[in-house]
């Protein structure tokens, strides 16, 4: 219901905002580091990252646990 929608065509397609990539297919010329606000963060958090995802890295997921 929230992640997929009819296509018209009798099939299904994703919804969600095709630009949210674009950021990511330019180069990082300048890295923000926000473990300094990440570390002030008091309730418990849940952190999903994909086996083979390209957004989140393994070392920055250590870094923040």
């Amino acid at each position: 219901m929230h992640t997929a929608v009819p296509d018209g065509a009798g099939h299904f397609r994703f919804r969600f905002d095709a630009g949210v990539g674009l950021r990511f297919a330019l180069p990082i010329w300048l890295d923000v580091d926000l473990l300094h606000v990440w570390d002030k963060i008091e309730c418990p958090v849940l952190i999903l990252g994909g086996q083979h995802s390209d957004l989140l890295a393994r070392s920055t997921v250590d870094a923040m646990l």
